[in-house]
């Protein structure tokens, strides 16, 4: 994100610098936009009245003073971004001529005005500002920077002037270099109590910072472990409920199966019922047809035991026959041939005729 609002400002710096102005005002909680034309024609103080206008009426509540999960890192992320972008512009258009001359006077005004979201994400930033240009740049910056600078110009004028009189120049010019010397010993102290106040400052957001991250590490090591409490609950949670569903699931087919094998019980035990009355159906049967067969073949024995003796009879009766034709002149034809189903019954019917 850095780099890409990096090419635009070189690209376009005017759009570029509105970009970054109105990316603080949106981080304030205003939805107030600073135009070119307004950017142009106002002061720094006349644009933060403007959009003090068209702040909400309860400013109490803005992105660095919210702790909801929303907006709690929100200060880390905007603190970030001013960072890196300090650090990608330390060698390129930090200081030239309008990048800073216009960003840090808008936020000093933010820092001074009445609304509590413009005072404190101005002097938010201005603050990483300031530190991450100690951090990158061992030398002064800013204000002091054009300071010491102009105090090196006066020290150089000084000496030429010095050189100048000790060749024969006039007594002016060694009044004004010496009034000159003096001015500049009192910005090079000015400069050293700024400096001194500027270590300080950054020596005490350094620990400040130091703090801030241990609390922030401290406040992620306890947000990562009841994550992974909240975490390792559901997992419980889940498999509880999970081993309850499928116990509930093998509950139901394992009642399935019991009632389909209680019905296949039932049904076997009608089967086996009718399979018993069968053999036993069939076993009087087949006990009947023995018998049957038994007392069939004792008759068929004495059938055939009378027929044998009725032949016994028949054949003397038929050789005695045989020799009465032969007196009497009788002649008996076919009657060897003659088969019947009862043999004594024809054989009396035969003498009958």
């Amino acid at each position: 994100v850095v780099d890409d609002w990096i090419d635009r400002y070189k690209t376009e710096r005017k759009l570029g610098l509105l970009e970054l102005i109105n990316f603080i005002i949106h981080c304030c909680g205003c939805k107030g936009v600073v135009t070119p034309e307004l950017f142009k024609d106002l002061q720094n103080a006349q644009i933060i009245n403007q959009l003090t206008k068209e702040f909400k009426k309860d400013s109490s509540c803005y992105p660095l003073s919210m702790s909801t999960p929303e907006w709690k890192k929100f200060g880390a992320n905007m603190s970030e971004f001013l960072s890196i972008l300090v650090q990608r512009c330390q060698n390129s258009i930090l200081y030239d001529d309008g990048l800073m001359d216009s960003v840090i006077p808008f936020l000093t005004g933010l820092s001074d005005s009445q609304i509590r979201a413009f005072r404190h994400t101005g002097t938010l930033a201005g603050e990483r500002r300031c530190v991450v240009s100690a951090d990158v740049d061992s030398s002064p910056i800013g204000e002091d920077y054009l300071k010491l600078e102009k105090a090196g110009r006066s020290a150089a004028s000084v000496t030429q002037l010095r050189g100048t009189g000790a060749a024969g120049t006039p007594a002016s010019a060694e009044s004004a270099a010496s009034s000159t010397v003096q001015e500049g010993t009192i910005e090079l102290s000015e400069l050293k109590v700024l400096l001194a106040e500027l270590t300080q400052d950054i020596n005490k957001s350094e620990k400040a910072n130091e703090k801030a991250t241990a609390k922030a590490h401290e406040r992620q090591k306890q947000e990562m472990k009841q994550a992974n409490e909240w975490l390792r609950q559901e997992i419980q949670q889940a498999n509880e409920r999970l081993r309850q569903e499928v116990q509930l699931e093998l509950r139901q087919v394992l009642g399935k199966i019991e009632e389909r094998i209680q019905k296949n019980s039932v049904k076997l035990s009608t089967l086996a019922d009718q399979l018993e009355h069968l053999n036993e159906t069939f076993t009087n049967r087949i006990e009947m047809a023995e018998h049957s067969a038994a007392s069939a073949e004792e008759r068929a024995v004495n059938v055939s035991l009378e027929c044998k003796k009725l032949r016994e009879k028949l054949g003397d009766r038929l050789a005695a026959l045989e020799d009465g034709s032969r007196r009497y002149n009788v002649r008996i034809e076919g009657l060897r041939r003659i088969e019947s189903s009862n043999p004594v019954k024809f054989a009396a019917e035969l003498f009958l005729k």
